[in-house]
């Protein structure tokens, strides 16, 4: 969860106009900052001849490896797609316990690798090298989305790579990474088109007649099962086109996508590359999947389900005979512990981060893994233990997932490696951590799981090219015995209670079902028997204490399902067998490296990271906007980053059509301690003060701000909670000119002044929320920030200034299809009266989206906004506001118009409660700090009422909220459409009876 530092909460002076713009689009360049890739680490870089790959000092092979896998799937990919420009960089990344990788070619083609492997059952295990799978994958929307033609690359020529100048990259997602997913499977022989579970989403669906529509299909859908459907139909359905005119159909769509002067018409290449629009080819083809598969039933005799629609869905396990725990969530509420009994009865326990087996303690403890962040970069999974609703953090920053207890409190569990896994024996304090197995990215361990008497331990064993096998192993981590191993998912192992059974899942014939292995010392190859037949996919198997019963978790097209049946003997089936390495642990050098090894060679040897090249500017944006007077300002801006995140910069510089005064800005960030992040800001503006009346005639002011400032800002992100702190200081510069030129002896024109100025802000939140949900559900934020501001040129020697708020939420269990939410927030600040800087009352808060660097939609953030007055309706050195909200869900479409990249997400209405004060006495007014909308003094005749007394404004209203993703289905905005009416100070802040808005983000 990204974290972003607190704001200052101070209303900047007019020169942060541009700054603003350039700071967002800083804060966006450098995503990683919060996480995933760690800018201050030891990096190294392997040149070939298409790539750069980087990787932190200790990963060379694993960097070589991945040079070479690159440049395998480089010169597969040349042969059906256009090949990208330039080189391609990879980072190779350690620094978080799950598998993922993402790809972009903005500011340049990039890529980036999660090392760790996929170890839990699902789509990406089936494979034959992670590695060679997920650059493969990557390096395909490279290819594809760097591809532009005609106009596009015309315009390129002028501007660069500029954010939307990719044609390719206006497609839908499902297209998107469903060519990946097609191309990855194609030239790996592996991947989630080669294994069950995409075919099982969609037979699922089929089975009962809930396939989607293609607008439906979305990485940003609220509905089961979540982004993975855009991943699994966007795969079969490119693979069902292909079949139909073959690969080169394929290349023909991406040409012809490069080349569309409008890109959002995507019907149009894809009409002449497969000869049908794509929403008539996916009504046949969807109708063909119905009309195919039989009538759904149960996956054994007597199933019961406990537990059903779950979004996500853990391993259960037995708490005595009747009672199985399991995280999981449905989407209203969010991942909890619950506690389902074989009667029906659940419990939602406490917060889970994840869906970890939740392993019984002979102490009534519950032993279980989850994600938590070590710092900005680094996520790291570890085990902890709750008992009595109290828990505890057993090992810290260790790598630790899938956990297993034995009665005496022993654990066993996986540990995470550079590019693998490895299975190791934890003590019950957690403070001894014993490896027993190798591991690597040639040998990962999965699940493993006691036997009943202790003495054994089964597990799942990948190795490189091999298969798949379920093992056994002695408690030193010695195998005695092969129970069953294909090229095929094997996964979720569980004892029987008398020790003679274990059971698994297996999808070698297609479809994951439950399978049970004799455990007999004697015998060479176990008997082996079928013990469910689902259509879908059943996981997790988990036979009762007492042998009568087993629990599983199966698939359905509405989410996953927990339930129950009365324990069977199965039918007798054959699998395949492994013949090399059974009985002992294969270590990774012993491992065949043919394939590994093919391939063009990577450079003889590794030299320094250097973020030069990939720092430098490689696009630029025309800029206009209004200058003083009748002028015109126009100019450029650009942005970059290097590939680890170490800078980051944005800048934009404008002149004057009337020379009245060169304005720009410049935002620099350094990752390069890690922590704390080095900001350093420049800019300078001209604005327009006022006319006013000289002896003879009138004559103009307008000043010239300059400000430079420098900040630290430490984060420290936790999945429960998160804290921020921003130290900075900085400097402004304030030069008037008059327009005619007057003397500088004139009394009415305003004297220079220089501004030093200190500052600090802190903000820490804890919050939680469900995946559903339409606000933050529960707890609680604060921020809070001090100023202090120096002056020198006028009479002020200076001043302070300090403001703090707090919010908290509260959720309602009501109807709908997520909680409801009380809010409330307050917030107060106060500055002296040396202040050449009011506090400002008024306004809607929100926050800004970027439509593309260097353009924003939004207003931002308002400390003291009411809603219904405009901002800084009023001012003074003393101010406060109070908001109460009322968040209801409304509904939850999730689904687009055609194939317009326009997502509906979901939609809830705000009743709200608004009020604000300020208070400013007589000398501040004269001095041009309270001031009315429009600006000015205060009148005459309100200046003597308002000497100690505070002026507040109040108003009430609704809002309807969506979440809209616009030009993008896989990033969702709210979008907020209100209605305030004031009750009270309508008349002297000069505001609307009623009033209509737009905002973007939530209010707080």
């Amino acid at each position: 969860m990204p974290l972003t530092p607190p704001s200052v909460s101070l209303r900047v002076p007019s020169v942060a106009k541009h700054l603003a713009r350039c700071a967002l689009t800083l804060a966006l360049l450098a995503r990683p900052s919060v996480a995933q890739v760690a800018p201050h680490a030891d990096w190294r870089t392997l040149r070939t001849a298409h790539f750069r790959v980087h990787y932190v000092a200790g990963m060379e092979e694993l960097g070589r490896r991945t040079a070479r896998n690159a440049e395998r799937a480089y010169e597969a990919l040349a042969r059906s797609l256009h090949p990208p420009r330039g080189p391609v960089d990879i980072v190779l990344s350690d620094d978080v316990d799950f598998s993922n990788g993402f790809a972009t070619p903005i500011p340049s083609n990039r890529i980036v690798v999660y090392a760790a492997p996929p170890i839990e059952p699902g789509a990406l295990r089936f494979t034959d090298d992670w590695n060679e799978l997920v650059v493969t994958h990557e390096l395909v929307h490279i290819f594809h989305l760097d591809r532009a033609r005609g106009p596009w690359r015309l315009a390129q020529s002028v501007l660069g790579r500029a954010p939307f100048l990719f044609p390719n990259a206006y497609g839908p997602s499902w297209l998107t990474e469903g060519l990946a997913v097609w191309y990855e499977s194609e030239l790996t022989g592996a991947g989630r088109l080669r294994g069950s579970e995409h075919r099982m989403i969609a037979r699922a669906a089929a089975l009962e007649h809930r396939t989607p529509r293609l607008d439906e299909l979305s990485l940003s859908t609220p509905r089961f099962p979540g982004g993975q459907a855009a991943y699994a139909w966007g795969s079969l359905f490119v693979e069902h086109l292909a079949g139909a005119r073959g690969a080169s159909a394929l290349r023909d769509l991406v040409e012809r996508q490069a080349v569309q002067l409008i890109p959002l018409w995507i019907n149009r290449p894809a009409r002449a590359a497969f000869g049908d629009p794509l929403e008539r080819a996916w009504r046949r083809w969807t109708d063909s999947l119905e009309r195919a598969v039989g009538e759904p039933r149960p996956p054994l005799p007597g199933w019961r389900p406990l537990l059903t629609h779950d979004l996500a869905s853990g391993p259960p396990r037995w708490s005595g005979d009747s009672t199985l725990l399991s995280a999981g969530n449905p989407g209203r509420y969010p991942t909890t512990l619950r506690s389902v009994t074989t009667s029906g009865r659940v419990e939602r326990g406490t917060r889970r981060w994840g869906v970890s087996p939740q392993v019984p303690l002979a102490d009534g403890g519950v032993l279980y893994a989850q994600l938590d962040y070590r710092d900005p970069f680094r996520i790291r999974s570890d085990l902890w233990i709750e008992k009595d609703a109290d828990r505890r953090r057993l090992t810290t920053g260790a790598r630790l997932g899938m956990p297993d207890a034995r009665r005496d409190g022993a654990i066993v569990a996986v540990q995470a490696v550079p590019g693998g896994t490895r299975l190791v024996r934890v003590s019950a304090d957690g403070r001894t951590i014993v490896p027993i197995t190798g591991g690597g990215p040639d040998e990962n361990w999965s699940e493993p799981r006691w036997s009943p008497d202790g003495t054994r331990i089964a597990a799942v064993r990948w190795q490189f090219t091999g298969p798949q096998q379920l093992v056994v192993l002695d408690t030193t981590g010695r195998i005695s015995r092969l129970l069953a191993s294909d090229v095929a998912v094997v996964a979720s192992p569980a004892w029987s209670a008398d020790g003679r059974l274990i059971y698994f899942s297996w999808d070698g014939d297609g479809v994951t079902n439950v399978y049970s292995a004799q455990y007999l010392p004697w015998t060479l190859h176990p008997l082996i028997r079928r013990v469910t037949s689902t259509q879908t996919g059943m996981f997790f198997p988990a036979p009762s204490p007492d042998g009568r019963s087993i629990a599983g978790v199966e698939y359905t097209a509405a989410g996953y399902a927990l339930g129950i049946a009365p324990l069977q003997r199965g039918d007798s089936v054959a699998m395949r067998f492994s013949t090399e390495g059974n009985f002992a642990v294969v270590q990774p050098d012993s491992v065949p490296m043919a394939r590994a090894r093919s391939g063009k060679p990577s450079a003889d040897s590794a030299e320094r990271y250097s973020p030069w090249r990939t720092l430098a500017p490689r696009w630029w944006l025309p800029l206009a906007e209004s200058g003083l007077g009748d002028g015109t300002r126009l100019g450029a801006f650009t942005a970059g980053n290097d590939v680890v995140g170490r800078h980051s910069y944005a800048a934009e510089l404008l002149v004057p059509t009337d020379g009245s005064g060169v304005v720009g800005d410049l935002s620099y960030r350094w990752a390069g301690l890690g922590q704390p992040f080095v900001d350093v800001a420049l800019s300078q503006d001209w604005e327009y003060r006022g006319t006013f009346p000289a002896t003879d005639d009138y004559y103009d002011i307008r000043r010239r701000s300059r400000d430079a400032s420098l900040a630290l800002s430490f984060l420290r992100p936790r999945v429960r909670q998160s804290a921020s702190l921003t130290l900075a200081a900085g400097v402004e510069e304030r030069i008037y000119e008059t327009v005619p030129a007057l003397a500088p002896s004139v009394a009415a024109r305003p004297r220079d002044n220089v501004r030093p100025r200190v500052v600090a802000a802190a903000g820490w939140s804890r919050t939680d929320r469900g995946p559903w949900a339409i606000s933050p559900e529960q707890g609680v934020t604060l921020n809070a920030s001090a100023l202090r501001r120096w002056t020198r040129g006028v009479a002020a020697s200076g001043s302070h200034t300090g403001i703090a708020s707090a919010a908290g939420y509260l959720p309602l269990d009501l109807p709908g299809f997520s909680r409801h939410v009380l809010s409330a927030r307050v917030a107060g600040g106060a500055t002296d009266r040396r202040t050449t800087s009011a506090l400002e009352v008024g306004g809607t808060s929100g926050s800004v989206l970027s439509l593309f660097p260097g353009y924003v939609l939004g207003e931002g953030r308002e400390t003291f906004g009411v809603r219904g007055f405009p901002s800084a309706a009023l001012t003074g050195i003393r101010a406060a506001t109070a908001t109460a909200e009322y968040r209801a869900p409304l509904a939850l479409p999730a689904r687009g118009f055609r194939l317009l990249p326009l997502f509906l997400e979901r939609t809830g209405v705000t009743l709200f409660g608004e009020a604000g004060s300020a208070w400013c006495p007589p000398d501040q007014a004269r001095r041009f700090l309270c001031r009315w909308t429009g600006g000015g003094a205060l009148p005459s005749d309100t200046t003597v009422a308002l000497r100690d007394a505070w002026q507040t404004v109040a108003s009430v209203g609704a809002e309807l909220h969506v979440n809209l993703a616009v030009l993008s289905w896989d990033q969702p905005y709210r979008f907020r459409l209100g209605i305030a009416a004031p009750v009270r100070g309508r008349e002297y802040a000069r505001a609307e009876k009623l009033s209509a808005y737009m905002a973007v983000g939530l209010s707080y």
